[in-house]
């Protein structure tokens, strides 16, 4: 089986166990009830030690050289405890002893064992669908879990057992497990979002679903979303990249030249310049011949201006003016004014030259230079 194929068959392990309760706090708490009390109590001593880890086994599968399994790990949790992934209490409402006792996330774990040791392994974390706190926004945190952590599967009550495919598939590119040219993901999201890909194969005419599901996998190449935030956010999400994969097709199919391509700017510029030049009717912006010629116009004094300000810059640098000072200068001075322009210490240097130069009064004194109470030229105190 292929490695796409495993992943798809594992989420629909984890869909059936999260069906099934298996995942929650009850199935850890009917797992410690099956041992008489000496037993367990002796269970729960031996959880002291740091060492010593106890996996509680939630679910297993396999099949066509596959291995997919599910485990908790039960601890207290102490400053001692080496565990630094979510856990869920197992007795909130106890004294605060009790309160200690916990069970960690839920890890899913699928590897090939076509051969020993095996060559393809992947640990997923399973998280619940909670919410996220507005300081911590999930932008800030992507790029860290999807580079450098283990990936996170958020089950939602909602999730169907495609959707859940679809997530863990993403997930295993996003972590470079498999690559974009695997025609499985295509398939996967065809099947998680049905209505998004039928909506783009209307709009775009594509010869079947696995194109339109390529279309839509172009927007997903990243991870955009917070998957914690639940199905219905990422069901969203996607009708929204949905909706991008046809607006760029539409753009594209006519063939002809795009206004923003006439003038040379990006389309975000374009409609940032309608927004200061063209009239709104609604929401509609009326563009003419006049709107595009005043456009162009003003794109074509910004880019003068743009070429006299580097021609001044450079200017004042070569004349002695260092880039933070020209720049500085141009700040507070016309442009116009830079061909006058000297640093103030060869400005004071080419004067008292000038004045030295002058004719010397006939008794000896030069009637051009001023002297300070110290000695020092007028010019440069």
């Amino acid at each position: 089986m292929s490695v796409p194929s495993a992943l798809r068959a594992a989420g629909g392990l984890v869909h059936t166990a999260a069906q099934a309760g298996v995942l929650s706090r009850d199935f850890m708490l009917a797992w410690l009830g099956q041992f008489p009390p000496p037993e367990r109590t002796a269970v729960l001593h031996e959880l002291l030690d740091p060492a010593y880890r106890v996996h509680v086994p939630v679910a297993m599968g396999g099949g066509d050289g596959w291995w997919f399994q599910i485990t908790r790990r039960l601890l207290w949790v102490t400053p001692a405890a080496d565990e630094q992934r979510l856990a869920e209490p197992l007795f909130p409402d106890a004294d605060e002893e009790l309160r200690t006792l916990a069970a960690v996330e839920p890890l899913l774990i699928a590897a090939r064992v076509t051969s020993h040791p095996s060559d393809w392994a992947m640990a997923v974390r399973i998280w619940p669908s909670t919410g996220r706190p507005a300081d911590r926004p999930w932008w800030h945190l992507a790029s860290a879990i999807h580079e450098h952590g283990i990936p996170v599967l958020c089950l939602d009550p909602e999730s169907t057992a495609e959707e859940i495919q679809c997530q863990l598939l993403l997930l295993a590119y996003w972590h470079k497990h498999v690559g974009a040219g695997e025609p499985e993901i295509a398939d996967v999201i065809a099947a998680a979002y049905p209505q998004a890909v039928a909506r783009i194969v209307r709009a775009t005419k594509v010869p079947d679903a696995r194109t339109a599901a390529a279309m839509l996998f172009e927007g997903l190449l990243q991870p955009g979303f917070d998957p914690a935030r639940g199905a219905a956010a990422a069901r969203r999400y996607v009708n929204n990249k949905a909706t991008i994969a046809i607006r760029c097709y539409r753009k594209t199919a006519d063939g002809g030249v795009r206004p923003w391509e006439m003038l040379g700017v990006s389309e975000r510029h374009y409609y940032k310049l309608l927004n200061r030049f063209a009239p709104k009717t609604g929401t509609r912006y009326e563009v003419d011949a006049d709107v595009l010629e005043t456009i162009r116009a003003h794109l074509a004094s910004r880019d003068k201006r743009t070429e006299t300000h580097a021609a001044a810059m450079e200017l004042l640098q070569e004349r002695g003016f260092s880039y933070a000072a020209a720049r500085k200068w141009l700040q507070r001075h016309p442009c116009s004014e830079a061909l006058t322009a000297w640093p103030r210490s060869k400005r004071a240097g080419a004067e008292s030259a000038l004045a030295d130069s002058g004719p010397e009064h006939p008794s000896g004194d030069d009637s051009r230079r001023r002297f300070t109470p110290f000695g020092l030229s007028g010019n440069t105190w």
